[in-house]
């Protein structure tokens, strides 16, 4: 298990540390539907099988680690939520514009902390979209 040391100095965690600042038991975790958890925290905590997670674990180069998708930047979660052109008609359809138009991290920051209402259940509806494309 990782402790909360090893998530401040692990370069897998980046991501985490944008977004999830004390170490405390989150209340959305309650009351997401299961199917929709599962996702969401894949996505937080790097359990999936984007590129940059699966160049990671064969030994890929970070900057080696592309989306195979539009070969545009590195496949990571910030590129696949704001960015891939690939995904554009599913992220106009579930991410507000006020996210995408003009993506940083600070918005992606300010998405990834979104844990209830309608915003937050079509973030995890996209990111399963996501992720299963990547599962196939």
């Amino acid at each position: 298990m990782i402790g909360y040391s090893s998530v401040e100095n692990t370069s897998s965690c980046i991501t985490y540390r944008l977004f999830k600042k004390e170490f405390k038991f989150e209340k959305y975790l309650m009351y997401t539907p299961t199917n929709l958890l599962k996702c969401i925290v894949k996505i937080r905590t790097r359990n999936h099988k984007l590129p940059i997670e699966t160049g990671r674990w064969n030994g890929t180069q970070r900057a080696d680690r592309t989306c195979q998708l539009c070969i545009l930047s590195i496949g990571d979660e910030y590129h696949y939520l704001l960015e891939c052109k690939s995904f554009s008609d599913y992220r106009n359809k579930y991410i507000n514009e006020k996210y995408t138009s003009r993506p940083n991290v600070i918005k992606f920051e300010s998405l990834m902390n979104l844990q209830a209402g309608g915003e937050y259940y079509k973030l995890c509806k996209f990111i399963k979209i996501i992720l299963n494309h990547f599962s196939e």
